[in-house]
């Protein structure tokens, strides 16, 4: 059966994977009126089907090449969230087996998605994607005949980013948009890597958001297990990421994740450095699987809803 991908009429939930659509470029207005000399900007990968993140992209990218390389049922990887959410989802459409491997700090929201979508979760004592749950992930495959994805060594992971560069790419040039700055955010660096690309290109300093000492903000590493290929790298705290999503949220009305709150608090960083002009963000997500975190930080700063009525 044929239907319009124009249209965006799509015979299965796979063709998702296969037609994947530009994620909007967004100028936000309020917000940069806030910040003296310089024009932010933010690429809202949220708009990605599977996961409402960044992750589908690698996550389509590893899952299909490994399934047509080795014709396996069964995957396994270490993942903070998003990414087992894509993979969830991308496995439950090819008809494979999925098990993902997680912190314990890792959100009951993205937990529960997995587990909705069919995959096997397993809770590990980490507090975050160490090395050990790497491991643990690994030796597990290992002994299941199971393949092991391995997002910080795979290559199809940035491979996968590769259409978010071209967009982004053809977008700043319909919009006239020479950025000084691109920032984003320091998870398995798949999509940094790929900016670098698009960096060398253009000549605009790319940017890293990362967790300061003793801070952990979900979806971001403070280590890395690619080669670091940021001009800068920015060290943020999870009260500046949350405070800075709330501010999108409030002068912008898009709710994003706390990763993404960041990418922000790191531009208005790094306009020290770099000076006046167009700022582009790299937005992962959405404020879905963090409504805990956020539910918590207004509770703590502000008053409860009155309660009316009899």
């Amino acid at each position: 059966m044929s239907f319009s991908r124009r249209a965006r009429v799509l015979g299965s939930s796979l063709e998702l994977a296969e037609a994947i659509y530009p994620t909007p470029l967004v100028r936000l207005p309020k917000l940069s009126m806030s910040e003296p000399c310089i024009n932010l900007w933010a690429k809202l990968e949220f708009y990605n089907p599977f996961s409402r993140s960044i992750k589908d992209r690698a996550a389509i990218s590893m899952l299909t090449n490994a399934i047509r390389r080795t014709g396996a049922s069964r995957f396994y990887e270490a993942t903070s969230g998003n990414l087992g959410v894509a993979l969830a989802a991308l496995a439950a459409a090819h008809g494979v087996r999925f098990r993902a491997y997680v912190p314990r700090t890792a959100s009951a929201s993205a937990v529960n998605l997995m587990r909705l979508m069919g995959a096997e979760v397993v809770v590990h004592r980490s507090e975050g994607v160490d090395d050990e749950l790497v491991e643990t992930a690994r030796r597990d495959a290992d002994a299941d005949g199971a393949v092991f994805l391995d997002q910080y060594h795979n290559e199809d992971n940035p491979r996968g980013q590769e259409a978010l560069v071209a967009e982004l790419r053809d977008q700043l040039a319909e919009a006239g948009v020479e950025p000084v700055a691109v920032v984003a955010g320091t998870g398995s660096l798949g999509h940094m890597t790929a900016l670098g690309r698009l960096r060398d290109e253009m000549g605009f300093a790319l940017v890293a958001a990362r967790p300061a000492e003793g801070e952990r903000i979900p979806g971001l590493r403070r280590d890395w297990k690619r080669r670091m290929i940021a001009d800068e790298v920015i060290e943020v705290t999870l009260e500046e990421s949350i405070e800075a999503a709330v501010a999108v949220a409030r002068m912008e009305g898009l709710p994003i994740g706390v990763s993404s709150g960041a990418t922000v608090a790191a531009a208005r960083k790094a306009s020290r450095t770099i000076g006046q002009g167009d700022y582009v963000m790299i937005f992962p997500d959405d404020a879905v699987k963090y409504l805990d975190i956020y539910g918590r930080y207004i509770a703590e700063h502000e008053s409860a809803p009155q309660l009316v009525g009899k």
